[in-house]
């Protein structure tokens, strides 16, 4: 969007941009767009007082683009200010293109932030809608995103079931005036003319992936199956959440179980995959649990590793700084459960310690090594236990989910694909 933003300046159809981005990227939007553009780019504060001050302050005439948070997107002082700025033709005079990045952060509409940003794309002439995973669970994720960008693209809600879903009924027990009572349910059960769906689409969703500009490179993709313990397998029998159960067993205090090697095989194979497999390789790990980022640490230092964790507990400020001192190689491995907007160009293996149900989240935690177009080669490794419900979710419904991605968008082949195919050929 570099090249449209220089495009749209040089050729005098760019009063001004405002560009919506999730918090891990505000800094780093900012920056590349400057070196990019050579654009003056403002940053505005997501807090009340200081927006409001913000907007006082700033020359507007000397500035060509803007850069929010999402979160900024629901300020009742941003929107105040907009409202003030409509022309007579009902466009926004502050600027007339609107970015919205990861964009399926309005993908429900039943939020504030959907609200208001359907507000925004109402004055601005020109939207875009930037999202590399726009389908994730479910057409509709689709739908609600580019029918906010322009409701004139598709047809109405009951129209895109009728035509491109399929349902079947499914049972379940409840109980009035204390007796059982079986009650029935429509549930999605999968989709067709996939191909009409994308027909719909082609004029406003520019989708492309590495292999149409020939740079499908053949990244290494392994999936290590891993024995639970005893003590995992009662625990689950007993009807404890697997995530925890196999990832993080000190969440769960009733188990009396420490978050360590010794417990916790997953965490025993990922030490030893960094200390025997990828000696001199920076590692990329995706964890979710803050607990488990902790414990993954402790343990890579023993072995003379120089961990650094990101999540959500940084400042933007620290986040920066973080990724940075990564790809610059002052620490090798990087314990993160950011999925979005964060640049780790510098590490050559990203190891998936948590396995996310969603496709589209997992294609993202991979872009974050595999950001450049260039021929550097990437191992991805996801870690699962074998028999349990992790690994039956990942084979069956994260794999169909990632199929529907494909029948519907882009006919890419995503980490899951990738993760699939390699399980196979290990059989």
């Amino acid at each position: 969007f570099f090249y449209l933003l220089n495009f749209l300046k040089q050729k005098g159809e760019l009063t001004r941009f405002l560009i919506a981005v999730d918090t891990s990227a505000l800094g780093q939007t900012q920056c590349e767009l400057i070196r990019f553009t050579g654009l003056h780019i403002v940053q505005l504060p997501p807090e009340a007082p200081k927006l409001r001050r913000a907007i006082q302050k700033i020359d507007w005439n000397t500035v060509d683009g803007i850069v929010i948070k999402h979160s900024t997107l629901r300020s009742d002082v941003l929107s105040k200010w907009l409202a003030l700025n409509i022309t007579e033709e009902g466009t926004c005079r502050i600027f007339n293109t609107f970015i919205l990045d990861e964009s399926s952060v309005i993908k429900n509409t039943n939020t504030k932030t959907a609200t208001y940003t359907k507000n925004i794309c109402d004055i601005t002439p020109r939207v875009h809608f930037m999202n590399a995973t726009v389908f994730e669970t479910n057409i509709m994720d689709i739908y609600n995103q580019v029918d906010m960008m322009n409701s004139l693209v598709l047809p109405k809600k009951w129209r895109i079931e009728k035509d491109f879903c399929t349902f079947g009924r499914s049972h379940y027990w409840t109980t009035e005036n204390g007796k059982a009572k079986m009650k029935f349910r429509r549930d999605l059960t999968g989709y067709k003319n996939q191909e009409k769906f994308k027909e719909l689409l082609k004029l406003f969703y520019f989708g492309r992936c590495k292999a149409d500009i020939g740079m499908d490179h053949p990244h290494v993709y392994k999936v290590y199956e891993v024995e639970p313990t005893n003590a995992q397998s009662l625990a689950l029998a007993k009807g404890y959440r697997y995530m925890e159960v196999l990832n993080c067993p000190s969440l769960i205090e009733d188990l009396g179980l420490e978050t360590n090697r010794k417990n916790v095989p997953k965490l025993d194979r990922l030490v030893k995959l960094v200390e025997n497999e990828f000696v001199g390789d920076s590692v990329m790990v995706y964890c979710f649990n803050l607990e488990a980022q902790n414990a993954i640490a402790d343990e890579l230092r023993k072995i003379g590793r120089k961990p650094v964790i990101l999540n959500g507990r940084n400042t933007d400020e620290e986040r920066w700084a973080i990724q940075t001192s990564f790809n610059k190689g002052e620490y090798d491995v990087i314990i993160t459960n950011i999925k979005k907007s964060i640049n780790l160009y510098g590490g050559d293996v990203c190891i998936f310690y948590s396995a996310e149900t969603n496709p589209s989240k997992m294609e993202q935690i991979r872009g974050r090594v595999d950001r450049n177009v260039d021929d550097s080669i990437k191992t991805f490794v996801m870690l699962l236990y074998k028999g349990t419900d992790e690994y039956k979710y990942f084979t069956k419904v994260v794999k169909q989910r990632a199929q529907d991605s494909r029948d519907l968008t882009i006919d890419a082949k995503s980490a899951v694909d990738y993760f699939i195919e390699s399980m196979q050929e290990d059989e």
